[in-house]
């Protein structure tokens, strides 16, 4: 089912006539300002995430969503749209969306949107290695560029102000360190050719180093291979949970357990911070915030799970998750 909107008035320019009935179960035009008000709030989350991915992809690349409308029997009615911006020669910004929508069941609207979780994960995967080239690149090369540019500063025969050269050293040296821990936390180099145990040792040395953090590691992967995608769920996951760790824990050490059985594969990150008493555990896992979310969906769109434990000082992350990825 075909549409086109008008970005600028809400109102298509083309609309599939059977779509717009799905669209307005209660006859009349389609709006989009009435599409909102129709919409469960998740559904307003996943449509706004949709609109936002839309502005971010290159010209002619296309986003899905999948959101349930109501219907007037009270059933549900699930729909997968896949859409892309339209703009006309000469124009700087697109007016347009245009795409096509599909009825799904209700049984396999739940698949399908763990399936489009599994691509948002991978497609944030690329634009991390992505932004982590940029800056090696081209933002630390410009730093050390500086950096000699300083170097000469302090050779010229008038003598420059000793104490503003030293500052500005100090300040572009601190710059350096972050931008190379930053271009590491998005593209860790060495995944791919070393793969998951090597990598997280080398990121947990350096976090302890910039940290302070006391980080005991325990890895017995005894041998055992590892879809990438899972390797990299894992790895960013304990990435996730000590920076969790060093911003809210309190905590002098953290342990890290990475353990592959039979069946699975399990990672621990425990700290021996303040804690979390039964309520701020169910709120974390509940809602908890962007990083805990995150940790949670790129372990269930892999068919593992997740839970939080705290004995009232320190919490233990843990994450098992098939040796066999279903993307495998």
């Amino acid at each position: 089912m075909a549409y086109i909107l008008d970005l600028e008035t809400g109102r298509p320019k083309y609309i599939d006539a059977f779509l717009e009935r799905l669209l307005v179960p209660s006859g009349g035009a389609f709006r989009f300002g009435g599409l909102r008000r129709r919409l469960t709030p998740s559904d307003v989350t996943i449509l706004n995430a949709h609109l936002k991915k839309l502005h971010e992809l290159p010209p002619g690349e296309m986003a899905d969503m999948v959101i349930s409308i109501a219907q007037d029997d009270d059933r549900l009615c699930w729909l997968h749209f896949r859409s892309r911006l339209l703009a006309r020669p000469g124009e700087a910004s697109a007016r347009q969306i245009i795409g096509a929508a599909v009825e799904v069941t209700a049984d396999y609207a739940p698949a399908l949107i763990k399936d489009l979780e599994r691509r948002i994960i991978h497609a944030e995967e690329a634009e991390r290695r992505r932004i982590g080239r940029e800056l090696h690149d081209s933002t630390i090369q410009h730093l050390v560029a500086l950096d000699m540019l300083l170097g000469s500063l302090e050779g010229k025969p008038e003598g420059p102000n000793e104490a503003i050269v030293r500052e500005m050293r100090e300040t572009l040296s601190s710059v350096q360190n972050e931008m190379r821990t930053f271009a590491f936390l998005l593209h860790p180099p060495s995944i791919e050719e070393q793969g998951l145990e090597q990598t997280l040792r080398r990121f947990a040395q350096g976090f302890a180093r910039r940290t302070g953090l006391a980080i005991d590691m325990d890895v017995r992967l005894n041998g055992a291979f590892l879809p990438f995608d899972t390797e990299v769920a894992l790895f960013r996951i304990a990435q996730e949970a000590l920076m969790n760790v060093h911003r809210h824990a309190q905590a002098t050490s953290v342990s890290v357990e990475l353990v592959a059985e039979p069946a699975e594969v399990s990672l621990v990150v425990t700290d021996d911070g303040r804690g979390m008493n039964s309520a701020q555990l169910a709120l974390a896992m509940k809602g908890g915030g962007v990083g805990i979310a995150s940790m949670r969906s790129r372990i269930t769109s892999l068919g593992g799970a997740m839970r939080m434990d705290s004995n009232g000082r320190g919490v233990s992350v843990l994450v098992r998750a098939p040796r066999r990825s279903r993307r495998a």
